[in-house]
């Protein structure tokens, strides 16, 4: 059982690109791969993290921040991680997330920056004068 574990594990990383259909198929027969893939992933696009979470809250209203966001009438005007990267550069550190700067304002080019979260908690609705 080991062997052919390790075996379509090298068969997945030889033949990635072949097939959706395959890849989808050896994620769901080995959900520990799947995970440690994810994980690799995540922890190396941050920034596409951030931006995937940000469609969820403004776009999808079976999200649990959807009310806050998109039921606010927020929306996200970037289409890609370049965009975010090329407005603000690259996420400077893991205390960093992406906050907008005027808090009714959009997801727009202009209103958004990296920004700890001392920053953030100053800059809520419920703090300012």
């Amino acid at each position: 059982m080991r062997d052919q574990r390790a075996y379509l594990k090298e068969y997945y990383k030889r033949n990635r690109a072949k097939s959706l259909a395959t890849s989808f198929l050896y994620a769901k027969a080995h959900p520990e791969v799947n995970k440690a893939a994810a994980k690799k992933y995540r922890e190396a696009n941050p920034e596409r993290r951030v931006l995937s979470n940000i469609f969820q809250r403004c776009h999808n209203p079976s999200n649990h921040a959807f009310p806050l966001y998109g039921g606010r009438g927020i929306k996200c005007f970037f289409t890609g991680v370049e965009q975010i990267i090329g407005e603000i550069g690259k996420r400077p550190g893991k205390g960093y997330s992406l906050d907008r700067i005027n808090n009714d304002g959009h997801y727009e080019p202009g209103n958004i920056r990296w920004a700890t979260w001392k920053q953030q908690a100053n800059n809520r609705r419920n703090s300012k004068p």
